[in-house]
């Protein structure tokens, strides 16, 4: 049986793709990749999977979506197989999947986080929340990406002086500061509506390793200040 045509050129279009990504990574500048196109047949496939409920403001993202019955799709495989849709460019976006939790509402179905990234950096906030069977075959999914990233992922400030400008300026003394036994992560924060890529910003996100991930704080990693912290999130 031969090869389906469409994941022929979906195939040849993302190592275009993915080519000047890297050339813009090798450089050392910020690349402006563009967009893949969605085809006529890549609309069409999509459709035959699921049956979307939802689009966001920008009319090209599905915001909700189900599968069609009788329709056994993996998750991980849909959004590599639907990249085109949901924008994510080859060597530059990504949606991957978080480790899965039982579904809080007490159903047998699985649940993942499928997480975006650019560039190996997650975007807080942006992904879907996808709702399986038990053979990680897709039932229905919610959430968003934000689409056209273009900024650099190159910090201005080390990991290690990001924390110890957050303990600074929570207060902590200069004998006590210390990067040992706290975590800082960089991750991609949209601002404003959330719908603007230009609004990006680059952050570390710091916490200590015995806390929750959810007690932080942000700090710009383009200009060192302090964007946002939670009661004992570092001191």
């Amino acid at each position: 049986m031969g090869a389906d045509p469409s994941l022929i050129r979906w195939f040849g279009r993302a190592a275009l793709l993915g080519a000047v990504a890297l050339a813009g990574c090798r450089s050392g500048r910020v690349s402006v990749v563009p967009q893949p196109p969605v085809t006529a047949d890549e609309r069409t496939a999509f459709g035959r999977e699921v049956q979307v409920t939802i689009t966001r403001p920008d009319r090209e993202t599905p915001a909700s979506f189900t599968s069609r019955a009788g329709v056994k799709t993996r998750a991980a495989d849909f959004f590599v197989r639907h990249a085109a849709i949901f924008g994510m460019r080859a060597g530059v976006d990504a949606l991957e999947p978080g480790a899965p939790l039982p579904d809080p509402f007490g159903s047998a179905a699985r649940v993942h986080f499928f997480q975006q990234y650019f560039r190996g950096v997650p975007v807080n906030s942006e992904g879907y929340r996808v709702y399986e069977d038990a053979d990680g075959n897709l039932l229905w999914a919610i959430g968003s990406v934000l689409r056209g990233i273009n900024t650099t992922i190159e910090p201005a400030i080390t990991a290690e002086k990001a924390i110890l400008q957050v303990q600074a300026q929570a207060g902590v003394p200069p004998a006590q500061r210390s990067a040992k036994r706290v975590v800082s992560k960089l991750q991609l924060d949209p601002q404003g509506t959330r719908e603007n890529p230009a609004h990006i910003r680059l952050i570390w996100r710091v916490h200590r390793e015995e806390d929750r991930e959810g007690l932080f704080s942000d700090l710009d990693a383009a200009t060192g200040a302090l964007l946002f912290t939670q009661p004992r999130a570092i001191n």
